[in-house]
């Protein structure tokens, strides 16, 4: 007989979630727990969760909230969540919910053998000062109510270790899939064209990159163009920095999964102008799309990718990465592709979804 898992995550981390879903539930016997939110932008809706549940022979169970994370709604949302949950008596659990209305529960469920995911260690330092408070003081209550935490890249298991005296598991994740794109991207010979993409956060660092491209096009660097594609506070701080608009195509919207195959195809280069960074889910999708990338040399970026594969920089040096970039041959993008296919197979689902069932074994 199969051990029971229960997988209970948020719509937000759906895109992640369902690389390791389809596997695990080979392995044991799998309910998925969706926390549905039409309030958000989610990354897996309620009706992509079902057709994926129903192709892969799951048993999804929805748990849609139209309400805000402060409502004391959730005192009851949680609790009904938390009955369903112990009626099954899974013998495993994983989930990175951490909300206060879940993390009353969690005392109460039968199942002890929880694996929690933790996406950031630390909070991103360029979030605002009260919220970046109230974010340590919540990872301080989740270690005591968790006991079996988990991490999902190698700088941010050493920075537990860090900061904690403690090597938690690193279940790694895969490249992100989001379909077939018939496009092709031109010579680079006959311009460089670079992809910002996902949401437009202060730490993301997207001012940075505006600024290099202006700066090296008044230097009599032409042949780069950007697109913008997402959203976010930071982008009423990055719109003013714009001077030469030819140079960009902006896409300053909600960007839909049917819509990110052809965007990585058609593009040159990811650009990661991140300040700080853990994780980053473009980057999991350009290793599925076999793109290159421009990032900082940290993190979780020349964890994955290395200088054969990627224009990696030293922080503050951006333009000087740009300036590489604009020099490339056609000869020397082709040798970066191919790199990139390697790294590709390193991060399979199929080999991902190993750590994630050692975890379990390990509870």
């Amino acid at each position: 007989m199969r051990k029971k898992l229960v997988y209970f995550n948020l719509g937000g981390f759906g895109d992640t979630d369902i690389t390791v879903l389809k596997h695990l539930n080979k392995v044991y016997d799998l309910t998925w727990f969706l926390l549905d939110e039409p309030l958000k932008n989610v990354n897996l809706t309620k009706e992509q969760a079902t057709v994926y549940a129903k192709e892969n022979k799951i048993k999804l169970i929805v748990c849609t909230r139209n309400f805000r994370q402060r409502s004391l709604k959730n005192l009851g949302f949680f609790s009904e969540i938390r009955h369903k949950i112990n009626a099954i008596a899974p013998d495993y659990m994983f989930t990175c919910v951490t909300e206060w209305g879940w993390m009353l529960q969690v005392p109460f469920l039968r199942c002890k053998k929880i694996a929690y995911g933790i996406h950031d260690v630390k909070a991103h330092t360029y979030n605002k000062s009260l919220r970046l408070i109230v974010s340590r003081k919540l990872h301080d209550v989740i270690r005591n109510v968790y006991k079996h935490p988990c991490v999902f890249s190698k700088n941010q298991q050493d920075l537990y270790k860090q900061l904690y005296g403690k090597t938690i598991p690193n279940l790694g994740m895969s490249y992100k899939n989001f379909g077939k794109s018939n496009k092709t991207v031109g010579d680079i010979n006959n311009g460089v064209k670079l992809l910002f993409f996902g949401s437009i956060n202060a730490y993301k660092g997207l001012d940075l990159l505006i600024e290099a491209i202006e700066k090296l096009y008044i230097e009599g660097v032409h042949n780069i163009s950007l697109t913008v594609a997402g959203k976010g506070n930071a982008w009423k701080d990055c719109e003013p920095l714009i001077k030469h608009k030819e140079l960009y195509n902006l896409q300053i919207r909600f960007v839909a999964n049917e819509e990110v195959p052809d965007l990585f195809c058609s593009h040159h280069f990811l650009v990661l102008p991140y300040r700080d960074a853990t994780q980053s889910g473009p980057l999991l999708t350009a290793l599925y799309y076999n793109l290159p990338i421009i990032a900082p040399n940290f993190g979780c970026f020349s964890e994955t990718y290395s200088p054969k594969s990627a224009i990696l920089y030293n922080p503050n040096h951006i333009k000087e990465a740009l300036r590489e970039v604009s020099n490339l041959s056609d000869n020397d993008y082709r040798n970066m592709l191919e790199e990139c296919s390697q790294v590709h197979e390193r991060y399979s689902e199929e080999n991902i979804v190993k750590n994630y069932i050692n975890c379990f074994k390990k509870l």
